[in-house]
């Protein structure tokens, strides 16, 4: 198989496992962790934090979890009394790891050091921020992830939130290499997910399982319900919520704040970005926020995300006439207000100004907007920005046609394949904010058009290992859970957020070693063969837009097979059943939906509303969201198919009871 072509991962040293006790030492080359006669003792400092304590409590949880021995933890400055035989383990700030610590720069970095009879594991220090409240916020997540990279040596794996989506090995020896290993995130703002559902429908049970999951794997940002013992938050405003700060009253006051389009202000449309007193208002409420959020790192300026752009003399002077968007078979003049005038001017001369203003007070927090839609491409009249900005780049395919070649960012290709022009068109993007700011990128790594397998993995380790080429800080993925056919993605997602250098074959073998059990290898095959789909070369975009191309007849017939002989290995075998139930799922809605696109093309109206309605029927069978994100997110997936659109309501109504009684 063709499969990945990758780098070997350099950051981790895999660790041995023994289940004999016949072997009473190691190697001069290791220490004993445990073993029948050995179980080692965990220390950390009286003044240790609720962190450094939660990272301790993990980590004797799960070696008891891997060897069936417990471990004691004791708060003391000095090691702990007993035999000298008996290994310790040194977590966090403590006098016996002051030596290393002074050798790490960043609150995330870590340091594993393993000498014949002690295991240091140091972080970073924390940082604690006053609120206005008098209470402090402290970001302290140095001692986790020395925990949780052990952890990671020792094959724990925590796949999806739920108790059943752990990976434990057993064994009754446990033991770690000799000499030090540092460890630094390639990315220091890393968001891959924040909730077990998109929206209110996830209960407060499944709101609380992402969070300790979301921290095991190593993100930092925007994750609601962070309590201190799990590092504390850090938040990351990206969203369209610049109107948000003008309160109701103040456009009742003056309604020329609101966008003049076609002679109306609109209530529904941008704001005024041109008025003085907008571009005032906005940053002393940037500057008020920031003083009331002392932990936010920045305020968004990104405008709504609409197409009702103020018309007034003041916003077309902000503009550049002669910077058109890309021909499109969409009509854009009758959607938007400035007709095929790109907005990326008028919206940077305003986040220009707006920061400025900000960098005159004593304000520490940045200013971010996307470059997104209809202000993507790089302004013309902007050369330069205050260092106060953060620009986000959003690889959103479909901001023009996502069939055309204004595109941005096709995932059937690498990055810097320059047959792909898409993908060209978001190099020059990049290129061209990387020259102004520092940069976050916007990405759409999961499903919200497309609820079967979405295989990206090699297109991620993609992006993130080019990104490095760019001034990128980092990565914001707005995901759509459909945890059963996608889980993969979203466990290798912040594996590579963490380090894109990551041996991708050997952990995808591993994964599919531990999460199917006796089904590892046609479901090893299945994987590698939709990763080699997904990159041949038919073009599909983020939010799986056009996903369903890559599911070609030949693709979804050995699918077919390999699911099936992975369903009889596996059996009524747990967790492997409950944790194949939604790959499956996965694999039957992709059978049942993709013939809606040629029927459609073919034009049997009919005949495609009820395949449609297959699939539809399926996603909603599944209740409690552990599967599909099968709440309001559907029609979602029925706009980006133009399901509605295509085929009339008195058909659809047709099809949807034929299905019914099928």
């Amino acid at each position: 198989m063709k499969f990945f072509k990758l780098l070997n991962m350099t950051l981790l040293t895999s660790v041995g496992f023994s289940t004999h006790s016949a072997i009473a030492q190691a190697a001069p080359s290791e220490l004993v962790l445990i073993d029948r006669q050995v179980v080692p003792s965990i220390v950390i400092s009286p003044q240790s934090s609720a962190a450094e304590k939660f990272a301790a409590k993990e980590l004797a949880t799960y070696l008891q979890k891997i060897s069936g021995r417990e471990v004691a933890i004791e708060a003391s400055a000095q090691a702990p009394a007993g035999s000298p035989q008996k290994p310790l383990i040194v977590v966090g700030t403590h006098p016996l790891n002051s030596a290393l610590a002074s050798r790490i720069s960043t609150m995330e970095e870590t340091i594993i050091e393993v000498t014949p009879n002690t295991l240091h594991l140091v972080g970073g220090k924390s940082e604690t921020i006053a609120q206005p409240d008098g209470t402090q916020n402290t970001q302290d997540r140095g001692a986790l992830y020395a925990v949780y990279n052990l952890l990671d040596e020792l094959g724990v794996r925590w796949y999806r939130p739920d108790e059943w989506g752990e990976h434990v090995p057993k064994s009754a020896t446990v033991k770690v290499p000799l000499g030090r290993r540092q460890f630094k995130p390639a990315y220091p703002w890393r968001q891959s997910f924040v909730g077990y559902r998109h929206r209110s429908e996830q209960t407060p049970e499944q709101a609380q399982l992402v969070v300790p999951w979301s921290v095991r794997n190593r993100q930092n940002t925007n994750i609601p319900n962070m309590r201190e013992e799990l590092g504390g938050a850090r938040w990351v405003i990206t969203w369209h919520n610049v109107s948000s700060f003008f309160p109701a009253s103040t456009f009742e006051a003056n309604p020329e704040y609101r966008a003049l389009v076609n002679g109306e202000r609109r209530k529904d449309g941008q704001l005024c970005l041109g008025n003085p007193d907008v571009q005032r208002i906005a940053a002393e409420s940037a500057v008020a926020y920031a003083k009331n959020n002392p932990n936010y790192i920045t305020f968004s300026l990104e405008p709504e995300d609409n197409a009702l752009w103020c018309q007034c003399d003041l916003c077309k002077a902000m503009d550049d006439p002669k910077q058109k968007l890309p021909k499109s078979e969409f009509k854009l003049e009758d959607t938007v207000a400035m007709g095929d005038i790109v907005m990326s001017n008028r919206v940077n001369l305003f986040g220009k100004i707006v920061a400025e203003k900000v960098a005159q007070t004593d304000s520490k927090i940045k200013m971010l907007w996307l470059a997104y839609n209809l202000h993507t491409e790089v302004p013309t009249r902007v050369t330069s920005l205050p260092d106060n900005v953060v620009i986000m780049p959003a690889a959103f395919s479909s901001a023009f046609d996502p069939l055309l070649d204004n595109a941005y960012s096709d995932y059937s290709r690498d990055l810097f394949d320059p047959t792909s022009k898409p993908n060209q068109n978001y190099l020059r993007v990049l290129k061209g904010y990387g020259k102004m700011a520092r940069m976050v990128t916007y990405e759409y790594w999961s499903g919200l058009a497309w609820a079967g397998p979405m295989p990206i993995i090699r297109t991620m380790q993609d992006r993130l290992k080019s990104y490095r080429q760019f001034p990128i800080d980092g990565v914001y993925t707005e995901v759509y859970p459909h945890w059963g056919p996608q889980t993969i993605n979203f466990y290798f997602m912040n594996r590579l957020l963490w380090n894109p250098d990551l041996d991708v074959e050997k952990e995808l073998d591993l994964y599919c070693k531990n999460y199917y059990g006796p089904a590892y290898k046609p479901m090893l095959e299945y994987h590698k063969l939709l990763e080699d789909a997904a990159h041949a070369g038919i073009p599909h975009y983020s939010y799986g837009i056009s996903t369903h191309a890559i599911f070609t007849p030949p693709v979804v017939k050995r699918m077919g097979e390999l699911i099936g002989e992975a369903k009889q290995l596996i059996g009524e075998q747990e967790p492997y059943k409950k944790r194949f139930e939604g790959v499956w799922a996965g694999y039957e809605y992709t059978r049942l939906v993709v013939p809606y696109f040629e029927e459609l093309k073919n034009g049997n109206k009919l005949e495609a509303a009820k395949h449609w309605e297959r699939a539809n029927k399926l996603i909603l069978s599944y209740k409690d969201g552990d599967v599909f994100d099968n709440g309001v997110l559907f029609s979602s997936l029925q706009f980006f198919g133009n399901y509605n659109l295509n085929i009339p309501a008195e058909i659809q109504q047709q099809a949807k009871e034929l299905v019914a009684k099928e």
